[in-house]
């Protein structure tokens, strides 16, 4: 999506191992959570081909999660940083709080043969519907960015070169008027993957 947005020397370089993809959107409930309106990400109907799924998808939306998603978000944080020393565990703890934060809005696009997402804070992430990889930066951080459909699911994957990745998983619901976005946060030096789901409602 294209939008805007120490301690010991050991220790330094073990967090930027960990901690350079966790960023763009995301947050950790293991199933989907219902929404205010009680529709499940799981009743999604089956799309009829890229053509169908890019004019569901398309469009701007906004975040509608409740507290329990914003709960289970942080939850999911302290399960991963729980694993790392103490002396270090609360800056880990910071640090993925603030590369998961919640963005209130996103929008996609999809130009010809591409998928073009956006959300503020963050560059606009574009490349190949293909899943092709295309380069993507945040911040400092240089990163592989592929973007594709599977089955009825939008998938971005954000991969860096230290082999930490993110992937955001969407799906809606079968009326189309919500977005379900699981992301996953995976790194060799996370022994706990950050997992959580958010909800967002379409605006256009």
């Amino acid at each position: 999506m294209d939008t805007k947005k120490t301690l010991m020397p050991k220790r330094s370089a073990l967090l930027c191992a960990c901690l350079a993809t966790v960023s763009l959107l995301g947050s950790a409930a293991h199933a989907a959570p219902q929404t205010a309106a009680g529709v499940n990400a799981a009743t999604m109907q089956a799309a009829t081909g890229p053509e169908e799924l890019r004019k569901r998808y398309a469009g701007s939306w906004r975040y509608a999660g409740d507290a329990r998603e914003r709960e289970a978000r942080m939850a999911a944080i302290e399960r991963s940083s729980a694993t790392f020393f103490v002396a270090v565990r609360g800056l880990v703890r910071s640090k993925l709080d603030d590369r998961t934060r919640i963005v209130p809005t996103c929008t996609f696009e999809f130009p010809e043969g591409k998928i073009k997402s956006t959300v503020p804070g963050h560059p606009i992430a574009t490349s190949p519907e293909s899943g092709a990889i295309a380069s993507y930066r945040v911040e400092d951080d240089a990163i592989a960015l592929s973007q594709s459909f599977e089955g009825e699911h939008l998938i971005q994957t954000f991969t860096a070169n230290e082999g930490g990745t993110r992937k955001n998983e969407f799906t809606l619901s079968a009326d189309g008027r919500f977005m379900f976005m699981k992301a996953t946060v995976t790194s060799p030096k996370l022994s706990v993957p950050v997992v959580y789901t958010l909800t967002y409602t379409r605006v256009s």
